[in-house]
């Protein structure tokens, strides 16, 4: 029932009979016994892995030599794979519902008619767990999951992310979805096993985007981030009005803040800025004014949230929006100065 966490290794390892007890809400895991704890470590969040069970068939207990078994009442074909696993078996195999046996090697001609392993398992009467003599045997299987992104993209640019599984031949082909994080850009792609794939996205906004892939028939998933950057600013040289744009710490124009509750419009904020020698005004709450030689680094407002607020000094103008500091941004004297792409890296 419990479930702790911690950052260092423990300093004793105990015997894996120790924990072989069922979890309380799922018995087809071990979740540890009294004082003693199943320890995991954490995945990278760009890899994620399982152990899976490949059915090799019905086999004779006097197939194989020295056998030994460990009785589990609660037997699944699922739990005598985590147990079998963790003694660096190859094959796991279970017999008469409650046996569970470890193999290391398999004759696949000694392989018997599957009527012979009808045994109902203890733990799911939906499997079947070998027989009188019988085992129903699997193959162990370790599958990885991963997902690698280029971590810095820029806006316009192509960049890419690589997908990759690696197991021992437990499926041909794998179905995958991946969600570029930009709520627009999903997709569904299907994947051998052993191989990889480059999948290509352009984003057209600056930000850092969660990128998430889901290996479709497992709990296999996993995360990675891109952060897009811009390398120009975007100046619209025929209007002086830029557009409404989003600022967020380290904010591009706090370097000037003027603030005038009774005389603020759009002129006004220009021409303090170009006396300051900026190159580009912005206003907002309605009486603030800011400069600065930059800006659109955080995109425009999202989620209808936009530049609404009415200049004080001047009713018929919009002076930028409320909270979190939506800007309306002007040239400061496109009369007069000439404007070019900067170029950022």
């Amino acid at each position: 029932l419990n479930c702790l966490c911690g950052n260092s290794d423990v300093s004793e390892i105990s015997s894996f009979s120790n924990c072989m007890c069922a979890c309380a809400y799922s018995i087809d895991r071990f979740c540890g016994c009294y004082s003693y704890q199943l320890l995991y470590k954490t995945e990278t969040k760009n890899m994620s892995a399982m152990i899976v069970g490949k059915y090799e068939g019905c086999y004779s207990v006097a197939s194989f030599k020295n056998l030994s078994y460990v009785t589990i009442g609660f037997l699944t074909n699922d739990v005598c794979l985590q147990y079998c696993n963790s003694r660096n078996s190859s094959y796991s195999a279970t017999s008469k519902s409650t046996q569970c046996y470890c193999l290391n090697s398999l004759n696949i001609n000694e392989q018997l008619e599957e009527y012979q392993c009808s045994y109902k398992c203890n733990g799911n009467q939906t499997q079947n767990c070998g027989g009188l003599n019988r085992l129903s045997v699997f193959k162990i299987i370790n599958m990885k999951f991963y997902l690698n992104c280029e971590p810095i993209a820029y806006k316009y640019e192509e960049t890419n992310c690589t997908v990759k599984i690696t197991s021992d031949k437990y499926h041909n082909v794998f179905n995958i979805s991946i969600d570029f994080g930009d709520g627009e850009d999903f997709r569904n792609i299907s994947l051998e096993e052993n191989k990889s794939t480059v999948l290509y996205k352009t984003y057209d906004e600056t930000g850092t985007y969660k990128i998430k892939t889901v290996l479709f028939d497992t709990p296999l998933n996993n995360t990675d981030y891109i952060q897009v950057k811009r390398k120009i600013i975007e100046v619209d040289k025929i209007n002086s009005y830029q557009g409404c744009f989003y600022d967020r710490k380290p904010f591009e124009m706090n370097d000037v803040i003027y603030v005038n509750k009774f005389n603020m419009s759009n002129s006004i904020c220009e021409e303090i800025c170009a006396n300051y020698g900026y190159n580009f005004s912005s206003t907002y709450s309605g009486f603030k004014c800011s400069c600065a030689d930059s800006f659109g680094l955080f995109n425009s407002p999202k989620f209808n949230e936009t530049c609404n607020k009415i200049c004080l000094g001047n009713e018929s103008e919009i002076c930028g929006g409320d909270e979190l500091k939506f800007y309306g941004v002007f040239n400061s004297d496109p009369s007069k100065k000439k404007y070019y792409l900067s170029r950022f890296t």
